[in-house]
């Protein structure tokens, strides 16, 4: 895997975080293939930091696209359930399963 691509970027140190993210496009609401549909089956994340997320996916997703994100994680032992917006800033098509990877920037933390 190429790490130059996404070099360290971030004001905030990253996680590593390997999590299922159930994905929406605030774009494309109403679209069929959103809320998580064979069309649409999210992502698995590689990495986190207050400032945003690298993810996995296996559908394309543009460059600005705003996104409705939601995942687990478990934080001092206790399972914890985020939601939040975030856009797309930067894609990288990959081969194999998981077909691109995504920077996402968080825009509203729940």
């Amino acid at each position: 895997m190429d790490t130059d691509f996404y070099a360290d970027r971030r004001r905030s140190p990253r996680i590593p975080l390997a999590a299922l993210v159930q994905l929406q496009s605030i774009d494309h609401l109403g679209d069929p293939g959103e809320r998580g549909s064979p069309a649409n089956p999210g992502g698995l994340s590689h990495d986190v930091s207050e400032g945003g997320m690298c993810l996995f996916t296996q559908r394309e997703h543009n460059v600005n696209e705003r996104l409705l994100l939601a995942f687990e994680y478990v934080k001092m032992g206790c399972l914890n359930i985020t939601s939040c917006e975030g856009s797309v800033v930067w894609s990288k098509p990959l081969s194999g399963d998981c077909r691109y990877m995504l920077g996402i920037r968080f825009r509203d933390v729940h």
